[in-house]
């Protein structure tokens, strides 16, 4: 999906390890950024966004 996206002169990024994210992506981050966090059957993402979202 990342590859997708880049292909139509888009940023975006992969972050393998959850507790490396924030400190990953805020040099790329301004007032336009959209932040789209994604995950299949973990209950913990919605806990993980909240807490992305207070970290920043």
């Amino acid at each position: 999906m990342i590859e997708d996206i880049k292909k139509e002169n888009k940023k975006a990024y992969f972050v393998e390890n959850r507790a490396d994210l924030v400190e990953s992506i805020r040099p790329h981050l301004d007032e336009n950024t959209v932040l789209l966090l994604m995950g299949a059957r973990d209950p913990s993402l919605e806990d993980f966004c909240k807490s992305v979202f207070e970290e920043l």
